[in-house]
């Protein structure tokens, strides 16, 4: 995982950059980070407390690993047809929100790095 500060976003920047509501923006990020889009890390107040912020995850990373997704579905595709014409087609792999989520993913390279003072968000 990339260290760079430039790509830790906070959920309410995003809100604010994709103009929906934060919790619009967290169900999104949530999303994005179950499907691997994204990491998330906790940073801690000195003096007690903590707030999470994202950061995508390597873009060539996630390319290798969604053309074995599609090879494997290829794959499954070619051994389903040949085992039985009436054959049912797998389940697909993508959420079907996940597109939309996966447009945010632009925002979240967009961003400039947080302040050293950190947020009250």
């Amino acid at each position: 995982m990339r260290e760079d500060v430039d790509t830790l976003i906070l959920v309410d920047e995003i809100a604010e950059k994709i103009d929906r509501e934060r919790s619009t923006a967290y169900r999104s990020v949530q999303r994005l980070m179950q499907a691997g889009f994204i990491q998330k890390q906790q940073v801690n107040y000195d003096h007690g407390g903590y707030y999470h912020v994202y950061r995508p995850r390597d873009g060539d990373e996630i390319a290798q690993e969604m053309q074995r997704m599609l090879n494997d579905w290829y794959a499954q595709m070619d051994s389903s047809s040949a085992s039985s014409a009436t054959s049912t087609r797998p389940n697909p792999v993508w959420k079907p929100n996940l597109f939309r989520d996966l447009s945010q993913i632009a925002v979240l390279n967009s961003f400039r790095p947080l302040s050293s003072s950190g947020t009250s968000r």
